[in-house]
């Protein structure tokens, strides 16, 4: 009897634990709570741009997430600058993403629904203001966020593009 009891007060426990209000709704209408890892990058500021995804690095994790019980992971996209997004020589301003980079998000896509994971892209990151960054990119990271101009650049030219490539994807 004492069992039974412990094991309704954990449930009860739990549920309060995790109230229904704190699960988020998938585009699919299904209502999860999310639970994960940041996995932030498998190849430090190489996950996207002009290399090839690390797809077995990638697998991994999401599997390993997936059989612990886990439903969600973030990624950081453009880390630090170096390899992605892609900046005009001449002006600075951002030009696009890197030659794989939406193929690697694809791909980092069709993995995550294999291991039944949801993927929060993060755009940029803390990094991008890293001491060890050479100075063109220091300077093209600094005009990225702090002018109109790059602002707009990084949108037009990126952002755009990434989600239009992206879609809907669930």
């Amino acid at each position: 009897m004492k069992k039974i009891f412990l094991a309704l007060a954990l449930l009860v426990g739990t549920s309060q634990a995790m109230p229904k209000g704190s699960r988020i709704v998938l585009p699919t209408g299904k209502s999860i709570f999310v639970s994960g890892i940041n996995l932030a990058w498998v190849n430090y500021a190489g996950d996207v741009g002009s290399t090839p995804l690390d797809s077995l690095g990638f697998d991994t994790a999401m599997k390993a997430v997936h059989d612990s019980g886990g439903n969600a992971m973030r990624i950081w996209l453009a880390t630090n600058g170096t390899n992605d997004p892609v900046y005009n020589c001449g002006t600075g301003l951002v030009s696009g993403p890197g030659s794989r980079t939406i193929s690697n998000i694809q791909e980092m896509l069709r993995m995550a629904k294999r291991h039944n994971i949801v993927l929060c892209l993060t755009l940029l990151t803390h990094q991008f203001m890293g001491a060890s960054l050479s100075p063109t990119i220091l300077t093209n990271n600094v005009t990225l966020l702090t002018t109109v101009n790059g602002i707009k650049a990084y949108i037009n030219n990126y952002v755009k593009p990434v989600v239009t490539a992206i879609g809907n994807d669930p």
